[in-house]
């Protein structure tokens, strides 16, 4: 036989990974003439004479806040692997690491708080405490943006002070929020407080869908600031008495439909069809 050729395909695979010991030799030297003696210099690490490398530790860290995978599920990895390493070792490790760059987070902080437009809102968080009787307390973390940048700042209590720890001295700011009273001091600074679109938008689209002309209109009006508007549907002429009354028809017709149904049957076509021509959209829960 000959050979007259190959065919050639790709097959994916995955090699798993090694924990390997790295041992280093720190040469020490001395003098002959008297007792001096002199080391060389240890090199640069994320923790100084640790028991974990720098690639462990950054690979550690992004499991943990990549991967959401907890530091103790990861060192029951490892001990599956033949190698057990203590969850205090690999979490003191990868807290280190997210010391080192806090210079980074602070210099986002900077630009998230920059001239112009900001959004926050806040997401309790239980923290815990020995201090307090249950052990648990509730904390704050804080999501602030301009639209370009995005930063997280964490807060022992989501109260007005945690805003002006970000905001810093200039508070006469445009934040965009949603109506609790711990961010009324900005209006009271000269400031302004606009609603949150996306909330008023639901409300408005739900009352759009029972035949509400006034809250349609409404939903035009917020069109241009949501990402909405790059549906054609937004941009058409208002419902007519008739294509009102069909989009609040039930879902069974009393007569028969244009499409063909008979009073027993879903007229949930007809229905799709008219309040694609009134500009609602059916598609999600939001509209």
């Amino acid at each position: 036989m000959k050979t007259v050729g190959y065919s050639q395909c790709e097959i994916y695979d995955i090699v798993p990974a090694k924990i390997v010991v790295i041992e280093r030799m720190d040469e020490r030297v001395a003098c002959p003439h008297d007792d001096a003696s002199v080391s060389a210099p240890v090199p640069p690490a994320i923790v100084e004479r640790g028991k974990l490398r720098d690639t462990f530790i950054v690979e550690a860290l992004c499991d943990k806040y990549v991967e959401c995978q907890p530091i103790e599920r990861q060192c029951s990895r490892f001990a599956r692997s033949g190698v057990e390493i203590a969850p205090q070792t690999v979490g003191r490790s990868v807290a280190k690491a997210i010391d080192l760059l806090m210079p980074v987070a602070k210099l986002i902080h900077q630009k998230t708080r920059g001239p112009g437009l900001l959004g926050t809102d806040s997401t309790g968080l239980p923290v815990l405490d020995r201090k307090v009787t249950e052990g648990i307390r509730s904390a704050g973390m804080w999501c602030w943006t301009n639209a370009r940048w995005v930063a997280f700042f964490y807060s022992p209590s989501a109260d007005s002070d945690s805003v002006r720890r970000f905001l810093g001295d200039d508070l006469a700011r445009t934040v965009q929020c949603d109506g609790t009273n711990v961010t009324t001091f900005l209006e009271r600074a000269g400031g302004k407080r606009p609603g949150c679109w996306s909330q008023a938008r639901r409300g408005l689209i739900e009352a759009a869908r029972m035949g509400d002309v006034v809250a349609l209109e409404g939903v035009r009006k917020i069109a241009p600031c949501s990402p909405s508007n790059v549906s054609p549907r937004w941009r058409v002429t208002p419902p007519t008495s008739d294509e009102r009354a069909a989009s609040s028809t039930p879902d069974r017709c009393s007569t028969t439909c244009a499409h063909g149904s008979t009073n027993n049957e879903p007229s949930r076509r007809q229905k799709h069809r008219s309040e694609e021509r009134s500009g609602i959209c059916t598609d999600s829960g939001d509209g």
